[in-house]
């Protein structure tokens, strides 16, 4: 009887456990969907079309998470803005992603540093 009232004491700990494990899976996914929407900017509609030149390129240690300076020219002439951007990029357009790189783009033309770049074409 002893040996049983020893051990009680296993069973709460155990739901406790398995509870603080599901609250930390949930805050952990959560955190994770979070990140993905402040880099994704979504399409810009009626943008201006640009050209984006990559300045530089470094990883934020999230997955396929980049962050990126940018120099855009408009087609126009009329200015170049530096941004830095947060893109979700495939391997393969990380790899592309090199300083001195070229990429199609469009601008907001109420804010220039919000920018949709083509990484793919």
């Amino acid at each position: 009887m002893r040996r049983r009232l020893h051990f009680g004491w296993m069973l709460p700990a155990s739901i406790v456990a398995v509870l603080l494990g599901v609250v930390s899976g949930i805050t952990w996914l959560v955190s994770r969907l979070i990140d993905v929407d402040q880099f994704d900017q979504g399409e810009i509609s009626d943008g201006r079309p640009c050209i984006a030149t990559v300045q530089s390129i470094s990883d934020t240690h999230k997955a396929d998470v980049y962050r990126v300076e940018l120099r855009l020219h408009a087609y126009d002439g009329t200015e170049e803005v530096d941004t830095v951007v947060r893109e979700s990029l495939t391997p393969a357009e990380a790899g592309l992603a090199i300083p001195g790189a070229e990429f199609r783009c469009v601008t907001d033309p109420e804010d220039h540093t919000h920018v949709e770049v083509f990484w793919s074409e």
